[in-house]
């Protein structure tokens, strides 16, 4: 992990919002097991988990859910993104948008996709092509 570093009079946190990614979907999971442990009923798991990461970033409940959402489907199903957020080739945002336009896609498309656009770094981000 590196920490944060300034340039161009901006603090720039890529890996730390993919540390986030990892660590919200890492505390779901643990939160899912304990809950389960305790006999919450399966259809119940995982309630509160998304307003407790919101807590914690200091955001709204909703944006919570979203941050979570973003986060299990860089880390399960977008591997490419997520290492692209962390070593600073994109930002959280140009990761959320990837993730919400491949929402329609089955898992399985999304890894496909993920790895499609992680072949050409400048796809991911953002650069466009030239006309020859």
């Amino acid at each position: 992990m590196r920490p944060p570093f300034f340039v161009g009079g901006h603090w720039q946190s890529f890996s730390l919002a993919s540390m986030q990614a990892r660590s919200s979907v890492a505390f779901d999971v643990q939160q899912r097991r304990a809950q389960a442990e305790s006999g919450l009923p399966a259809d119940e798991l995982g309630k509160g988990v998304a307003a407790q990461i919101a807590l914690a970033r200091r955001e709204s409940p909703a944006r919570g859910g979203r941050l979570l959402g973003l986060a299990k489907a860089l880390v399960t199903e977008m591997p490419h993104t997520l290492t692209a957020l962390r070593t600073g080739q994109i930002n959280e945002w140009r990761a959320t948008l990837l993730v919400k336009e491949t929402a329609c896609l089955s898992a399985a498309d999304r890894c496909a996709v993920d790895e499609e656009l992680a072949a050409d770094i400048g796809t991911l981000a953002g650069a466009r092509g030239q006309a020859a």
